[in-house]
């Protein structure tokens, strides 16, 4: 035992908390219990590890059993869709940025204390939109002001905001010159170029063009469009080379300076602690493998950061840089070779993770990861150059010309298939070890490296052509006040509806919508029937025409739909003479064997009593309740008409209490909503 050195023991600290983090996420484990024991757990094993000498205990076994207590402890909890909090608010708080636009303020807040008794916990910043802004606002003033508070998910902003001064203003340094920076790149670009400049530089992205966005997304390159740890290898070797040795002493306080201008968040400071470690390292002459080094910088990170810090950005960081070390040969590979190796390694490390998370495979990353990252190089040159110098038409135009090349390349790529490539009806098993066999063909040592390659193209074929079997069904998708509904039939699925008032369109069809088909082994559907057309019906599906080619059935389409086995009739809903559009949309009357399904949208009122004269009296197995179970308005002559066994209802958390329930209750209906978990109902076909 007392031949470990401490090095050996971090390394084995640091992969028991990875790959406990990496199984937990893909199989998430939630007891109360187990919970209570890591607590007690982690720190007595860390203890007998520190007194396993004298107790002749493997110090090994006890950091092993810690450390994947501790990562059992900073797994996020499984939380659905979250609710949108939106409140009235007072709050004092301080300011650490000012953005000005044409008709309002946007400004990010700190230090915030509500006047209301409402506590805000474990949150660093608050963004606030002011659109009669009182007078001109410094960085550090103190200000006192009110507005509609809205949670999206881990976000925090507030609307309508009005606010007086305290005249009281604090010295932030830092805050004042990532201001003065935002300023000096406010004035040196405009458009795209000045969205792409603040979020290389400040880890802003609120102004990207979407567009280019959307094709970065669609390429698995997104993360090259922020401060990531990328970027700052490529700082560090731009301030090498233009430093050189007389002034390389300055490389790393400027490192920190580029990284506080980030916001230092996670990814930043991993990657300049590994920097630093590196050069202390060298410094003091000490030898450490790549894999030693990395792993006192994650050890590092998880003593000085809460348990907010990890998350998939820690898990997918680390994999890839483990991945890219394990499979890095600069003894024999050129230049080419040796960057295509890295990406190779990188995307497949991560590909279980993506795939787990959005049910997307974005195989051109491999090749396209490299070439955008020529790019990004050259933006960040571009842009460092820029700052201290006036350089403002040549800059813009410069940064101009590589977005209108990038732009270019990307709609020409976006017409090869597979771009992304949607699987959610591939096998999560397959796809993991097609993971593990192209690393292992991939590094420099690899036995047998023919047979390697057979084995992973023959699973490659595997995950393409292996399709597990799926069987007929239908899915409420939990979309929080919204409605997103597929009916899979033997071959094809039919979507009814997609949209939320809760989630954005991206992370509802990547996060939500292909989550909700993977785990039911069916396609994404390329056929949809809308209810009608409000925001929280449709918004999803931009993003997802984004991705596959969807088609919008009209009217007659629509009435004369057919999904083996289902038997589908669709109906168009009417309103009377003070109808809204809720009441005009489809309604569809699904049935296979002796079951009997009724999917409807947001009517009421005299829609209802219109539908219910067209429509087949029940008894029916499943109906939709409608309008998110917050109408009462010809439910209880539907229910009446229609006999249901039990009522399904789309809503959030938000929407409690449901004037529905108790009308159904009344009936004696049991009522199951999406607030917490989607809603399925699955048949075996004879």
């Amino acid at each position: 035992m007392n031949s470990w050195r401490q090095p050996n023991l971090l390394r084995v600290a640091f992969f028991s908390y990875l790959i406990t983090g990496l199984y937990l996420f893909m199989l998430p484990w939630h007891r109360d219990y187990i919970e209570q024991l890591c607590i007690y757990l982690g720190p007595s094993c860390c203890l007998l590890a520190i007194l396993g000498r004298w107790l002749f205990i493997d110090i090994r076994a006890m950091v092993v059993i810690a450390m994947v207590s501790l990562a059992y402890l900073h797994q996020p909890p499984v939380t659905e869709v979250q609710s949108t909090l939106r409140q009235p608010i007072t709050l004092e708080a301080t300011v650490y940025s000012v953005t000005s636009y044409d008709d309002h303020l946007r400004l990010v807040l700190g230090d915030a204390e509500s006047n209301d008794g409402m506590i805000i916990e474990s949150l660093n910043e608050i963004r606030a939109i002011s659109s009669n802004p009182q007078h001109q606002l410094s960085i550090g003033e103190r200000i006192r002001g009110h507005g509609l508070l809205e949670k999206s998910g881990r976000w925090l902003s507030i609307n309508k905001f009005s606010y007086i001064s305290e005249n009281e203003i604090s010295w932030l340094p830092f805050h004042q010159l990532r201001q003065a920076v935002s300023d000096r790149l406010s004035t040196l670009f405009s458009g795209n170029e000045l969205g792409i400049a603040k979020a290389l530089i400040l880890a802003d992205k609120s102004s990207l063009d979407e567009l280019m966005r959307s094709g970065y997304r669609n390429f698995g390159l997104l993360h090259l469009l922020a401060v990531s740890g990328m970027h700052f290898w490529l700082w560090n070797a731009l301030l090498r080379r233009l430093l050189g040795y007389k002034l390389g002493r300055l490389r790393i306080p400027l490192l920190v300076i580029a990284a506080l201008l980030a916001g230092f968040g996670p990814a930043v400071s991993r990657a300049l602690g590994f920097i630093v470690v590196r050069d202390i390292a060298a410094i003091s002459h000490r030898s450490f493998s790549a894999l030693s080094l990395l792993s006192i910088v994650g050890m590092g990170e998880l003593l000085l950061f809460e348990n907010d810090h990890f998350g998939l950005g820690y898990l997918l960081s680390y994999t890839a840089t483990i991945a890219i070390i394990v499979c890095s040969d600069k003894k024999n590979d050129s230049a080419l070779i040796a960057t295509m190796r890295c990406s190779w390694a990188a995307f497949f490390a991560t590909m279980p993770l993506i795939f787990h998370l959005q049910s997307t495979i974005e195989f051109f990353s491999i090749l396209f990861s490299p070439i955008f990252a020529i790019f990004t190089t050259a933006r960040l040159f571009i842009i460092l150059l820029s700052l201290p110098l006036p350089t403002q038409q040549i800059a813009q135009w410069l940064l101009e010309s590589i977005s209108t090349i990038e732009l270019k390349l990307i709609s020409y790529c976006d017409m090869l298939p597979g771009t992304p490539f949607v699987a959610t009806t591939k096998s999560e098993l397959l796809i993991t070890l097609l993971t593990i066999f192209a690393l292992l063909l991939a590094t420099p040592n690899a036995i047998r490296r023919r047979s390697m390659r057979v084995c992973t193209i023959l699973i490659a074929l595997s995950c393409f052509f292996y399709q597990p079997t799926a069987k007929v069904g239908i899915s409420m998708v939990n979309v929080g006040h919204g409605l997103g509904t597929v009916i899979n039939g033997i071959h094809t699925s039919l979507g009814f509806d997609l949209g939320s008032q809760t989630l954005r369109g991206n992370r509802l069809v990547d996060g939500v919508y292909f989550s909700e088909l993977r785990h039911n082994n069916w396609p994404v559907p390329n056929e949809f029937i809308f209810s009608h057309r409000d925001a929280d019906h449709i918004n999803g599906m931009p993003a997802l025409q984004n991705r596959i080619s969807v088609v919008e059935l009209n009217h007659e389409q629509a009435l004369s739909k057919t999904l083996a086995p289902w038997q589908v009739k669709v109906f168009r809903t009417r309103g009377g003479l003070n109808h809204t559009a809720n009441d005009n949309g489809y309604a569809i009357d699904l049935r296979y064997a002796h079951y009997r399904i009724i999917v409807l949208g947001d009517q009421d009122g005299s829609a209802l009593f219109e539908l219910a004269q067209r429509i087949e009296a029940g008894p029916v197995d499943i109906m939709f309740s409608p309008h998110h179970g917050l109408s009462t308005d010809g439910l209880a002559m539907m229910i009446e008409h229609l006999r249901p066994n039990e009522m399904w209802v789309s809503c959030s958390i938000d929407n409690y209490p449901l004037p529905a329930r108790p009308i159904a209750e009344h009936y004696g209906i049991p009522m199951f909503d999406t607030a917490r978990q989607p809603l399925r109902y699955i048949f075996d076909v004879d």
